[in-house]
C-alpha cells in the first residue's frame, strides 16, 4: 500500500509539473466574480459518435466572457462553457477532431486525450504539436478495438500555458461507452451521471494568468461548471456517478455523506475486485466511475475534505481547504416501483490478470524506427537509451 501511495504522490506531482511554473503569490487584485450557490446540476453538452464509428466534432477555443454558475466571467473556454462538451465513443471508434484556435494576442496551444491508449505521433494524441492563433488544426485518435471502457478526459497540453489555459476551460469529459454492458444484466437500466470536478482561482471578475495561478491557495470549486449545485436521487435506487478531477491544481479528498462508492473503474480500467469505499481521494486527472446507492429520504452532502497537499516553509503539512467544503447538495427522494437489482454489487466487472508467475524476457527484441522505409535507428526495450 505505501508504494501505491508513492506512486500515486509521485504522479499527481508530476502531473502538477507538467502543467507549466507556478508561482507562490496570487495575483493582487480582488476577486469580483461571485458565483450562484445552489443552481441545479447540469451535464455538459454530449456530442456522440456516428453509426460508422467515427466522432466529429469541432472545438473552437476562444477568450471572453461567459456566464458561469450564474455570474460572467472572463475565461478562454470552448464555446460559452467552463466545460467543454462530452465526447461519447466506443472501442475501435475513430475521434476526428476540428481545432480553431482563437485564443488571440498569439497564444498557440495544442490538445491531448487523457488516458487513451493510442498513438502519440502525427495527427493522433501529439502533446508536442503546436496550434497557432487564428489557425485550425485537426487530429484524428483511433481507438483499439480492446480499448478499456470507462471515463476518460480532454484538455489543451501546451507546455508553459496549460495552466491557465485549463483553468480556462479548454478541457472536457471523454466517456469510452460500454462499462454498463460489464455490468449484469439486472443494471441495464441504471441511471448515469457526470461529475467533473475542477478548481479555479479568479481576479477581477476573470480567471488569472498563468503566473498568478497558485495551487497552495484557496480556490473555488466547481462541479460541472457550477458552485455547489443542487440535484436529486432516489431512495433505494442506485446510480453510476462518473467522478473526474478534470483540474490541473488541487487534490479532492470526497465523501458523500452517510452514504458509500462501490468502484467500478478507476482512471477507465474496469476493476477485477469492486471495493467499497466511504471516501475517494483525486489527485488531477484521476478518474472513478462508482455506484452509489441512494439512502433514506433525505439531505445529504458531496463534500471535499482537508487535505494537505503541500508543506509550508518549515515543511509542515497544510491542508487545502483547511475545512471541509460542500460541492454539491443531494436531496434523496422516496422511491415506488423497482428497487435496487437484487443481489447487490457484483463482485468483479473484469477478470483478474495473476502475473505471479509471469517470466520476464532478458533481452526482449529490438524494435526498429522507420521512416518512408528507411531505417532510422533500432533499440532495445530493454534499455530504451541503448542503440546498435
Amino acid at each position: 500500500m505505501t508504494r501505491v501511495l508513492a506512486v500515486v504522490g509521485a504522479s499527481a506531482a508530476l502531473l502538477l509539473w507538467i502543467f507549466g511554473n507556478v508561482s507562490t503569490n496570487v495575483a493582487s487584485a480582488p476577486a469580483d466574480w461571485t458565483p450562484i450557490a445552489g443552481m441545479p446540476l447540469k451535464e455538459p453538452a454530449q456530442i456522440y459518435r456516428n453509426r460508422a464509428g467515427v466522432l466529429h466534432v469541432t472545438l473552437t477555443a476562444s477568450a471572453k466572457t461567459i456566464m458561469v454558475s450564474g455570474a460572467p466571467l472572463g475565461a478562454s473556454p470552448f464555446g460559452d462553457s467552463l466545460n467543454g462538451p462530452t465526447l461519447h465513443v466506443r472501442p475501435g471508434d475513430t475521434l476526428k477532431v476540428t481545432f480553431v484556435n482563437k485564443l488571440g494576442q498569439g497564444k498557440p496551444t495544442n490538445i491531448h486525450y487523457h488516458g487513451l491508449h493510442v498513438s502519440p505521433l502525427g495527427r493522433g494524441d501529439n502533446v508536442f504539436r503546436t496550434f497557432d492563433d487564428g489557425r485550425t488544426y485537426r487530429s484524428e485518435v483511433k481507438l483499439p478495438a480492446n480499448h478499456s471502457r470507462g471515463t476518460y478526459w480532454y484538455h489543451v497540453h501546451l507546455h508553459g500555458d496549460t495552466d491557465e489555459q485549463v483553468m480556462g476551460g479548454l478541457l472536457g469529459l471523454l466517456i469510452v461507452e460500454g462499462l454498463q454492458q460489464l455490468l449484469p444484466k439486472r443494471w441495464s437500466a441504471i441511471a448515469d451521471r457526470q461529475l467533473a470536478l475542477r478548481d479555479v482561482q479568479t481576479s477581477a471578475g476573470s480567471i488569472v494568468g498563468e503566473s498568478d495561478i497558485n495551487p497552495n491557495a484557496p480556490s473555488t470549486r466547481l462541479v460541472n461548471a457550477l458552485y455547489q449545485p443542487k440535484f436529486s436521487m432516489k431512495s433505494n435506487r442506485y446510480e453510476l456517478w462518473r467522478l473526474a478531477n478534470i483540474g490541473s491544481d488541487v487534490f479532492y479528498d470526497i465523501r458523500f455523506t452517510k452514504h458509500t462508492f462501490a468502484v467500478i473503474a478507476e482512471d477507465g480500467l474496469p476493476v477485477w475486485r469492486v471495493t467499497r469505499r466511504s471516501k475517494l481521494l483525486l489527485p488531477p486527472g484521476k478518474r472513478f466511475d462508482v455506484l452509489v446507492l441512494g439512502g433514506r429520504p433525505g439531505t445529504y452532502q458531496l463534500q471535499s475534505l482537508p487535505y494537505a497537499q503541500h508543506a509550508n516553509g518549515s515543511l509542515v503539512p497544510v491542508p487545502v481547504p483547511t475545512t471541509t467544503e460542500n460541492l454539491a447538495t443531494v436531496t434523496v427522494k422516496a422511491s415506488s416501483g423497482p428497487i435496487a437489482p437484487a443481489g447487490g454489487v457484483p463482485r468483479r466487472l473484469a477478470p483478474k490478470h495473476d502475473l505471479s508467475k509471469a517470466i520476464v524476457a532478458a533481452r526482449p527484441p529490438p524494435f526498429v524506427l522507420r521512416t518512408r522505409g528507411r531505417r532510422l535507428r533500432q533499440w532495445s526495450t530493454a534499455c530504451p537509451s541503448h542503440t546498435t
